[in-house]
């Protein structure tokens, strides 16, 4: 852990899952933690030493919190090398050309300017290709009518005589759900980028969405609900990043433009889940075998109230459909729990099938084989997270590629 004082910010640099050296935090601070930071999760904690100070303890969310009073904390992950932003991208469905004609530095400082060059670039594509419309029921009252009547509207307002109509209508307009969801995401992006020319070329796009698009908050389950269809899948790859930066980002107050308080921080846990689960469908691509995410279990405990339900990261089918591996993914890195070890064990049991625990690089630490019973083969692997590749697309290949050798190697004949 590192701390460095440069002019009046003061940056303090640690890894997920650490602890910091003692440190002279204003309670201002630490009143912005407790009341921003860990207002929904636990992202940042901090206990006080015997003499007053305070310790910061992070977990397994990383990125970057800047604080009140010119307090910068910097949370980078343990095993992604230099892959951090190749590993996030990837677990966002993002393409090599997404990514390397785009993105230059892929670590470092530059990690909230390169997420938000990424962003711009598919808002110019998208911008370039046209907003999409939607109906969506209006609202008004008309002094002539138009669309339907509302009636009970209407009555309420206890006028004998009127000339003007309560009605409800479709309007096709530019105002829906993806479009502001990209439209607060742009926002976001102008109060975390550092790179002025950057900072500016967002702030132009948003004064130019904000003519027809209204500036919400978009809950992500809107965006969730958001299905494209042909006519609106070019939308794909921005809705991506504008889902990473909303789920990702707080900022102090998301209207006033200023910056005392903001950050983006996200869950190195998730973010390992997804992984596994795009690997595993590029690793199973061209072939009839299918991947399933957090697909349920119910065969092993079963009566009882409440119910007990099982959901294993991934499981793997062939292509009758029948159940041929279940799979956890675990970012952690040092000795694997027994309690990993079990739950793994307990999905397996309940389809009688090979199992792969999968976790990010260490060196091969962690890399064992057991068997379930006398005859399941359950393997625990490292996915080269941190590995030294040149470009996102070797990045890219090398997961998927050492997925399909452990598929392989626990028995499934997926070629």
């Amino acid at each position: 852990m590192a701390s460095t004082e440069q002019g009046p910010l003061r940056t303090i640099e640690l890894a997920e899952h650490e602890t910091s050296h003692p440190l002279d935090l204003p309670e201002a601070v630490l009143e912005t933690i407790d009341s921003k930071l860990n207002r929904s999760k636990h992202r940042l904690t901090y206990e006080y030493t015997a003499d007053g100070q305070v310790r910061l303890r992070t977990s397994s969310y990383v990125g970057l919190v800047s604080l009140p009073e010119g307090t910068q904390v910097r949370i980078r992950p343990k095993a992604a090398g230099g892959n951090f932003l190749r590993l996030l991208l990837y677990a966002q469905g993002a393409s090599s050309a997404t990514i390397d004609s785009t993105v230059e530095a892929l670590s470092g400082d530059l990690f909230l300017d390169a997420i938000g060059a990424l962003f711009l670039e598919r808002l110019e594509e998208l911008i370039q290709r046209g907003l999409g419309k939607d109906y969506r029921t209006q609202e008004s009252r008309e002094s002539h009518l138009r669309g339907r009547l509302d009636v009970q509207r209407q009555l309420s307002r206890g006028d004998v005589v009127t000339t003007q109509f309560d009605v409800e209508y479709q309007e096709l307009t530019h105002d829906t759900v993806p479009n502001q969801a990209v439209l607060y995401a742009t926002h976001l992006l102008t109060q975390l980028v550092d790179e002025q020319s950057l900072q500016g070329s967002l702030r132009q796009r948003e004064q130019q969405l904000r003519r027809d698009v209204t500036l919400r908050p978009v809950p992500l389950s809107e965006l969730d609900a958001v299905h494209l269809d042909r006519r609106t899948q070019y939308y794909e790859d921005i809705l991506r990043l504008a889902e990473l930066v909303i789920q990702s980002t707080f900022v102090d107050n998301f209207r006033s433009g200023t910056r005392e308080t903001y950050g983006m921080l996200v869950n190195m846990n998730r973010i390992f889940e997804a992984t596994v689960e795009r690997a595993a469908c590029d690793a199973l691509e061209g072939t009839a075998w299918t991947m399933d995410a957090q697909s349920r279990l119910d065969r092993l405990v079963t009566g009882g109230n409440p119910s007990i339900n099982m959901y294993p990261d991934f499981v793997i089918s062939d292509p009758n459909g029948n159940l041929e591996l279940v799979g956890d993914a675990k970012w952690k890195t040092g000795r694997p729990s027994q309690s990993d070890i079990y739950q793994l064990t307990s999905y397996q049991l309940a389809d009688d099938v090979p199992g792969l625990l999968l976790y990010p690089s260490q060196d091969g630490s962690v890399e064992t084989e057991y068997r379930v019973d006398d005859r399941l083969p359950l393997h625990l692997r490292e996915l080269p997270t941190g590995a030294d590749v040149s470009n996102f697309s070797s990045f890219a290949n090398r997961l998927s590629d050492v997925l399909k050798q452990e598929l392989e190697a626990v028995g499934m004949n997926i070629s």
